[in-house]
């Protein structure tokens, strides 16, 4: 145990904030290495950290839904580097799953996931009390340690050895409401599996609704949509997905519009299930990918499973989608009939852009998908200052306040849901404070804001934050449309 982990539990920091768990009791998972100091678990799958004894302070996480050959890896040289990894990262999960990111993926996953007021409030706390500071490239950290680093040393107990032996073990095959494509880690019972095997074509592409699940809780559907190994190709020749790419330049909002449109595993859809003539809403959804291209990715054993048994022609691609329908009678109803209305959900394409000097300024422009003409009229247009959250006060960091927020007016009238306006530009990301610490928190990202509202055919959006006033914003129209006419599938 290293002197900075006592120091950190004599002082009481709770780490929960940053997903690491404390547990009285701590039991050990199959791939738990022996002689293993858990230091806390994630609550998700089974994750947990540990030291190893005879491998001294090193960090390692530990997954047992990882395939085999991945259930262990280091991510710290001592529990000091891994407090420095957390101040960088603001959780756990970024550390966890490093070891099958690009940088460009490991940077996604920070943006989309961005600190919050609490995990602020302990990263603080940590920093204050021991003094350590965010790692500098938290990523390459990470992925040298894990290149340089010889798994052979780890050793296993003897359930791990014995487990190996079934190399065509595979999962129990149990739909549960509450679940997903995961196997559950509660004993909750399975729902009783009706094959229904429907095949319809929607989109370009084959669909199957294999089989639907009748639970206490609610019905699941299960879709299966099938991928050309030439579309799949296609798209990642197009944006270099094909290889390790972790030094390109990050894209921008408009080319990540265009990225998730070309990609053919992306295809959202609003499934309306109709049982004995009344419609069911859905109360949750999950979702895999399989992709022939990249099997040395596909590390759930699930996903293998889910190919197997359903026997979905491997050569292909496919995603699959789970939907769970609660029932809106006391027990389970008989089925008598049962339709699915697949409904696309819009797609959004970037328009044009406009800079905007003054209150009254106009900007003519045709809707791609309608032909018809609009004009766009600013209404008010002035800088605004956002004041700080009450946390920020006391926060080692700051952040951006300054914006430019626009009043408009769109004649003839759009829905809000078929357009909105964004900066083309990102805001400003948090800094530290203190000017000697601005260069080593490089891996907090862009902070941006858009809040739309609407009143009485007034809509209003405030461009990214900035820490210094400027009027000189880009905005983009976007442009939200279905491309498909929704389509009624019979099941039962």
């Amino acid at each position: 145990m290293t002197e900075t982990y006592q120091e950190l539990l004599e002082k009481n920091i709770d780490l929960s904030p940053l997903g690491i768990f404390h547990r009285d009791e701590n039991s050990a998972y199959f791939c738990t290495p022996e002689g293993a100091n858990i230091i806390g678990w994630t609550g998700v799958d089974g994750i947990h950290y540990c030291f190893i004894q005879e491998l001294g302070d090193m960090v390692f996480a530990v997954t047992p839904m990882n395939t085999p050959g991945d259930y262990v890896h280091p991510v710290a040289k001592n529990f000091a580097d891994f407090l420095r990894l957390l101040l960088a990262c603001g959780n756990e999960s970024a550390l966890e799953q490093a070891y099958a990111w690009t940088q460009t993926e490991f940077d996604a996953f920070l943006q989309d996931n961005p600190i919050t007021e609490e995990q602020q409030e302990t990263l603080d706390a940590i920093g204050r009390q021991t003094g350590l500071t965010p790692m500098e490239t938290p990523f390459s950290y990470i992925k040298n340690l894990q290149a340089g680093f010889d798994d052979s040393k780890i050793k296993y107990t003897e359930d791990f050895y014995d487990s190996c032996i079934d190399t065509n073990w595979e999962p129990e095959w149990k739909v549960c409401f509450d679940g997903n494509f995961w196997q559950p880690e509660n004993q909750e019972q399975g729902g009783k599996e009706i094959a229904v095997s429907k095949e319809f074509f929607w989109g370009g592409s084959r669909w199957l609704v294999p089989a639907i699940y009748s639970c206490e809780e609610g019905l699941i559907v299960d879709f299966c949509m099938q991928i050309e190994l030439e579309r799949i190709r296609n798209f990642q020749q197009k944006w270099g997905l094909d290889i390790d790419h972790s030094a390109d330049e990050p894209i921008s909002r408009e080319q990540r519009m265009e990225m998730e449109r070309d990609d053919p595993s992306r295809f959202l859809f609003n499934p309306h299930l109709t049982l004995n003539g009344k419609e069911l809403t859905i109360a949750h959804a999950s979702g895999i990918l399989y992709n022939p291209c990249q099997l040395e990715d596909i590390e759930e054993v699930e996903t293998k499973y889910v190919i197997g048994h359903y026997d979905l022609d491997a050569s292909y691609g496919w995603s699959v989608w789970r939907f769970a329908f609660p029932w809106e009678t006391k027990c389970p109803p008989a089925i008598t009939t049962l339709s699915i209305t697949m409904e696309q959900q819009p797609v959004s394409f970037p328009g044009p852009h406009f800079h905007v000097a003054e209150p009254g300024d106009r900007f003519s422009f045709v809707h791609p998908a309608t032909g018809c003409s609009h004009t766009l009229t600013v209404q008010e247009y002035e800088q605004q200052e956002c004041p700080p959250e009450p946390c920020d006060t006391i926060s080692k960091m700051e952040f951006p306040t300054h914006c430019m927020v626009m009043s408009y007016t769109i004649t003839p009238d759009l829905p809000d849901s078929a357009f909105t306006i964004q900066d083309c530009a990102e805001g400003d990301p948090p800094r530290w404070k203190t000017r000697d610490s601005l260069e080593q928190y490089g891996t907090i990202l862009t902070l941006c804001v858009g809040a739309v509202a609407s009143c009485e055919g007034f809509k209003a959006v405030c461009s990214s934050l900035h820490f210094e006033p400027t009027d000189d914003v880009t905005w983009c129209m976007i442009f939200h449309e279905k491309q498909l006419e929704d389509i009624v599938v019979e099941l039962i």
